[in-house]
């Protein structure tokens, strides 16, 4: 369906800056990882990984989908995350952090730690990779994950912006959804460079059967996925998409340049 094209395209956008970050013997901690989408490419590039998530279920997916031997050697240790968010130990422990599995506020088993405790637990010149709900193009999404398959009706989405402009604050703190401004503050609020703010999709919103042109003009599709990068990185369409991806790299201290 569309939906899953759609996520196609993110999927491919996600892992674009993820890859540009991953360099060999690099310890990755890869944060609500869910069934593991993204976990071999972090092993394919040579990289220690350990995954934390906060439900038994999803870390046991992630065990069963990765057990090939190549990505099991990768993965140093899968930890449950409990209400008191990373371990201690984790500070500083990581050349890349990544959250890509960011879910709406009010799912508690699966709500990800403070980005504090995730800036913490990067390197000095370490990257954090953060996705979040866009707050426009992720309002379906947001809505048709609450109301499980059922169309939202037009006071549902109301309901979950909160409402006229105004009440973003509100509407953030109550969906996590967020606009691509506010994002590049919060992420320099944790005293990170933000290096890359993305949209997860633009051109492809209006494409349709992404997987039918992938698959009859394979030749145009790397061609197609160039021009995608280059408009999710367009300042107009950074909210188009469901999600929106930043950043941020942490400032190396003087005698680690």
């Amino acid at each position: 369906g569309h939906g899953c094209s759609i996520e196609e395209v993110s999927r491919f956008v996600h892992g674009h800056y993820l890859r540009g970050v991953l360099a060999p013997k690099m310890r990755v901690l890869e944060v609500g990882a869910g069934p593991g989408e993204f976990t071999p490419m972090i092993a394919r590039a040579g990289c220690r990984v350990v995954v934390v998530d906060g439900s038994k279920v999803e870390l046991r997916f992630h065990r069963e989908r990765s057990s090939s031997s190549a990505i099991d050697e990768a993965v140093e240790s899968r930890v449950l995350l409990g209400p008191g968010g990373l371990p201690r130990h984790f500070r500083e422990a990581f050349d890349v952090v990544v959250s890509f599995q960011d879910s709406p506020a009010g799912d508690p088993a699966r709500s990800p730690p403070a980005w504090t405790s995730l800036a913490a637990a990067c390197r000095p010149g370490g990257h954090l990779l953060l996705s979040v709900l866009s707050l426009w193009g992720g309002l379906e999404s947001y809505l048709q994950g609450r109301s499980r398959g059922t169309e939202p009706s037009m006071s549902d989405r109301r309901a979950a912006v909160g409402g006229p402009p105004g009440t973003w604050t509100e509407a953030q703190a109550r969906c996590r959804m967020f606009r691509a401004e506010d994002l590049v503050r919060m992420v320099r609020g944790l005293d990170l460079e933000v290096s890359v703010i993305s949209a997860s999709n633009a051109l492809s919103v209006g494409w349709g059967d992404i997987p039918g042109i992938a698959a009859s003009h394979p030749e145009e599709w790397d061609r197609l996925m160039e021009m995608e990068l280059d408009a999710c990185r367009d300042e107009s369409c950074l909210e188009m998409g469901p999600r929106i991806l930043v950043m941020g790299r942490k400032r190396p201290t003087v005698d680690s340049e």
